[in-house]
């Protein structure tokens, strides 16, 4: 025994037995092709056909979308993009495959987007979406929207009172609002804008799912207040509290995800250890760490104001029960990355 863990701790011998396990594990399959992947003849990059590593680096770039669509152009409809994955660009492949009762599930890609616990977006059971779903769709119809626009209007005069400093700000100036930089010359004003309605959407965002705006278009910085436990504090009301930039999490968490997605299950404990994923973990906690330090402020401080963590909170599901503080977090989480992530 003791011989055996001085082969595999031998710093030459040791990384040749790792990397002999990884090519065993991949390559043993795809030559055996119990499955007939190889007999179905379907094309793609070789390392996509023996190893999920090629779509891993794809999704890690942050290209997937493009590299995927490059491999379409030059394969045809029908891509295989890991051992397991087959790619399709086909419009008419949309009623086969996403047809309503034709018994498709989400794989395990969606598990890398659990936060808190299972919401409406990542959970994989179809009963438990169906009673999600009756619980949530109420608060996104059209009176529901139209009650929501005032909050929409006052974060937007905000932006308006931002935007006016810069632009009467005297000729020549050179200088920062909050963390962004503005300079007029010639009677125009420069700057960046995109930070600025990325602060839009988070205030609206964060008004309409928890009660009041974060804040980032007063501040004019990129802020926000997160419970310091992460999602481990998710049933405490008096978790303590810390500050994050939440649109740099945000994009970080989306990120980690989307990529920890591509990554065999067996093998996420593992690369969650690496430098770049660890990082990206941590995103997920903190912002979760958000959502629940923002629930536990309102629920803290009940208001009867109209808005989306209202709503939520008078969902009935089949047998008239409301979501519990846990699940209404992680809903309420949904809505803060939906609505922020795909507007801004």
């Amino acid at each position: 025994m003791s011989s055996l863990l001085t082969i595999v701790f031998d710093p030459v011998l040791g990384p040749l037995i790792a990397l002999s396990a990884i090519a065993i594990v991949h390559f043993v399959p795809f030559y055996v092709d119990r499955l007939g992947y190889r007999k179905n003849s379907i094309p793609g990059p070789f390392l996509a056909q023996v190893s999920d590593f090629w779509l891993v680096q794809q999704a890690a770039s942050g290209k997937r979308s493009e590299s995927v669509h490059e491999e379409h152009k030059k394969y045809g409809s029908f891509v295989r993009i890991a051992p397991n994955h087959i790619s399709i660009s086909d419009p008419d492949a949309l009623q086969v495959i996403y047809a309503h009762g034709n018994g498709t599930l989400k794989t395990e890609f969606y598990d890398a987007f659990v936060s808190i616990r299972r919401g409406l977006f990542n959970t994989r059971d179809r009963a438990e979406h169906t009673r999600k779903r009756k619980v949530i769709s109420h608060i996104f119809s059209p009176k529901n929207v139209q009650d929501f626009e005032p909050n929409i209007r006052s974060a937007m005069a905000k932006l308006f009172l931002q935007l006016d400093k810069i632009i009467c700000a005297p000729e020549g100036t050179r200088s920062y609002l909050g963390t962004n930089y503005f300079r007029k010359k010639q009677n125009r004003a420069y700057l960046d804008i995109l930070p600025w309605f990325n602060y839009v959407a988070f205030d609206v965002i964060g008004d309409l799912v928890f009660g009041e705006p974060f804040g980032m278009i007063d501040a004019a910085r990129d802020v926000a207040a997160v419970a310091k436990g992460g999602e481990k504090d998710a049933s405490q009301s008096g978790a303590e509290v810390t500050y994050i930039p939440a649109i740099r999490i945000l994009n970080e968490r989306g990120d980690f995800s989307a990529t920890l997605g591509t990554v065999p299950v067996w093998a996420r404990p593992y690369v969650k250890k690496l430098p770049w994923f660890k990082k990206g973990d941590k995103a997920c906690q903190n912002l979760a760490g958000l959502a629940i330090a923002a629930v536990n402020r309102r629920l803290n401080n009940p208001t009867d104001r109209v808005d989306l963590l209202a709503r939520l909170q008078q969902g009935k599901d089949d047998n008239g029960l409301p979501l519990g503080k846990e699940e209404l977090t992680a809903e309420a989480l949904t809505q803060l990355i939906a609505g922020s992530d795909t507007t801004s």
